[in-house]
């Protein structure tokens, strides 16, 4: 998504933008719910596409 609109999160205006932090933290969420499940190799394989 982020790609998409040119954006350069690690500039200090574009990373401190709330779009990118939507986007950050929406990350961080999966990665925990990822975490935290035990997922089935179908699962795991539909993430990849």
């Amino acid at each position: 998504m982020l790609q998409d609109e040119d954006k350069d999160i690690l500039s200090k205006e574009e990373f401190q933008e709330a779009l990118v932090q939507n986007e950050i933290k929406a990350q961080f969420e999966m990665i925990s719910l990822l975490k935290e499940k035990k997922l089935t190799s179908e699962f795991k394989h539909w993430l990849r596409k």
